[in-house]
């Protein structure tokens, strides 16, 4: 039954206007304007055909028209950075207009899909991580070889030195004297079981 009303019922979907271009900072209601005057000067000047008089006065009316709008396209601009340079340098001296100045700026990749072992692509994060993990690192072999049960014998054997002396409490008194109170909170319980 839904494929027969499918076939003939006509479905209207609204499209979603693509809005792909990015505003600029710079750009006043004025500049719309003028461009939008720019384009009709130009337009008309392409248009005229036969009259050669007509097509020279159009002509420099759209040669005017495009060098003020330059010339405004560039003030513009100028004032927009001095703004951005004022509001951005007197909060922060070494923010955003540092680092573009200094090239520091670097852009975040993002990992969108990965290749699977058999072809396929992930879906989600959660697999992303699981091909990531899976490839960076291999699985744990509880079986020592020769070498690592060397190193781990040499770590658990104590080292003893001919001059190893214990450490006296007057010298564990003066290393607890010297710690910061804020950062150890343990630190008036020591105190008063080395006074």
């Amino acid at each position: 039954m839904q494929s027969a009303c499918y076939i003939t019922f006509r479905i209207t979907t609204t499209r979603k206007k693509n809005n792909n271009k990015k505003n600029v900072p710079w750009c006043t209601d004025n500049l719309t304007i003028m461009r939008k005057r720019v384009n009709a000067y130009r337009r008309l000047f392409q248009r005229t055909k036969h009259d050669e008089k007509l097509k020279e006065d159009r002509k420099k009316n759209y040669g005017e028209a495009k060098r003020t709008y330059q010339t405004e396209i560039k003030k513009e601009k100028l004032n927009s950075w001095k703004e951005y340079w004022n509001v951005t340098a007197s909060t922060n001296p070494r923010s955003q207009v540092y680092k573009l100045a200094a090239e520091k700026i670097r852009s975040k990749s993002t990992i969108t899909t990965l290749t699977k072992q058999d072809g396929s692509e992930t879906r989600n994060t959660k697999e992303r991580m699981e091909v990531l993990l899976d490839c960076l690192f291999e699985e744990d072999n509880t079986e020592e070889n020769q070498y690592q049960k060397q190193i781990r014998k040499t770590v658990e054997q104590p080292i003893k030195a001919l001059d190893d002396i214990e450490f006296s409490r007057e010298e564990i008194k003066q290393a607890i004297e010297c710690l910061n109170d804020k950062k150890h909170r343990e630190l008036t319980e020591l105190r008063q079981e080395f006074t």
